[in-house]
C-alpha cells in the first residue's frame, strides 16, 4: 500500500528491513530480533522461523505452529538483500 511504501522509504536500511518484513510475512517482533542468515533461504525463497527472543532469552517458539516456513515476495528478499550487503556478521541478522 502506498502509506507502508512511504514509512519505508524514510527508515534507515535495518528498521526499513524488520519492519518490511514484519509487513510482509507477519512474523513477530520476538521472531524478527532472533532470525539468522541460516534461516532465510534464498534460492527457494523460504524463510524459516526456528527461534523467537522473549525478554532477552532466545528459545524456540512457543507452540509448535511457531516454527514455520514463509513464503518471501520479491520485496522481501530485496529488503534482506540490501541488508545482508551492509551487514558486518555472518551468522545474525541484526
Amino acid at each position: 500500500t502506498t502509506q507502508a511504501t512511504q514509512l519505508l522509504a524514510a527508515m534507515p536500511l535495518l528498521p526499513r528491513t524488520m519492519v518490511g518484513l514484519a509487513i510482509l510475512t507477519g512474523l513477530r517482533r520476538g521472531e524478527l530480533f532472533a532470525l539468522r542468515w541460516t534461516d532465510i533461504d534464498e534460492q527457494a525463497r523460504l524463510l524459516t522461523v526456528r527461534e523467537a527472543v522473549y525478554h532477552g532469552v532466545f528459545s524456540t517458539p512457543k507452540t509448535e505452529a511457531g516454527a514455520r516456513r514463509i513464503p518471501l515476495s520479491d520485496t522481501a528478499l530485496t529488503l534482506i538483500a540490501a541488508w545482508k550487503r551492509t551487514s558486518k556478521t555472518s551468522n545474525q541478522m541484526h
